[in-house]
């Protein structure tokens, strides 16, 4: 691909990210599920990846993706205000949150029980 094309593509790109923003933040609700339906399956196979096996017959990818993004969705104007990484980049972090939410529900968080410490000393002989 020539660079005149790349730089076409490019700028088509752009205008249509900054067009697509300009109607988010305007309160258009279309648009944003748009550009959320855009990076569901990417990030449900994020999930399903790096769930749990224990988890598996308990949560479902989807539920976990749909958290994420209607968590994204209510940060939207606090991104556009000052984007802290790229669009996909903060959902994918957003979705990894979930996800570490999610286990530490089901799971149990790994927490110190001194009712579970056994002594070193009732080991020896």
């Amino acid at each position: 691909m020539n660079s005149p094309l790349k730089t076409r593509i490019h700028q088509a790109c752009s205008h249509r990210a900054r067009h697509t923003a300009q109607h988010i933040l305007a309160g258009d609700g279309e648009a944003l599920a748009i550009l959320l339906q855009r990076y569901r399956d990417r990030l449900k196979r994020m999930v399903a990846l790096r769930l749990d096996r224990r988890l598996q017959g308990r949560v479902d990818a989807s539920d976990v993706v749909q958290e994420a993004l209607i968590e994204a969705a209510r940060r939207i104007e606090d991104y556009a205000a000052e984007p802290p990484m790229g669009f996909y980049v903060g959902l994918r972090w957003l979705t990894g949150e979930k996800l570490l939410n999610t286990h530490r529900h089901h799971l149990g968080a790994q927490k110190r029980d001194a009712a579970q410490e056994v002594s070193l000393y009732r080991c020896l002989p």
